[in-house]
């Protein structure tokens, strides 16, 4: 069992937002929180680490993206998940037709994915 993010907490994340009151969190197993009103996004940050969930978020959240709106799509060049990360954005691509990714030079190889 990973226990790296243990101490991670709603009130932690949130006491680190510049702007709180304008950040909605939905705490839970994706797909299962999907809020039940339907709602547009200008951006949205994936972080998953595992296939159902991120293809579920991915299928989720880019239809209802705004226009030139972002997701940002965690661990895409991650040594470690990259297979399973590129596997769920092929297997998007797939059905929803080519995306826009820019790779971000973090540590964790994000990219986000413009609409």
């Amino acid at each position: 069992r990973d226990t790296s993010f243990i101490d991670t907490s709603i009130d932690l994340v949130m006491s680190k937002m510049k702007y709180p009151e304008q950040v909605k969190i939905y705490k839970g197993y994706f797909p299962d929180t999907i809020p039940p009103e339907e709602k547009q996004f200008a951006f949205v940050s994936l972080d998953a680490d595992i296939y159902p969930p991120m293809l579920a978020g991915l299928k989720y959240f880019y239809p209802r993206l705004s226009e030139g709106g972002y997701i940002m799509a965690h661990d895409y060049n991650n040594v470690n998940l990259r297979e399973s990360i590129h596997r769920v954005v092929a297997d998007f691509e797939k059905e929803f037709g080519h995306i826009v990714k820019i790779p971000i030079a973090d540590l964790n190889g994000t990219i986000i994915i413009s609409k």
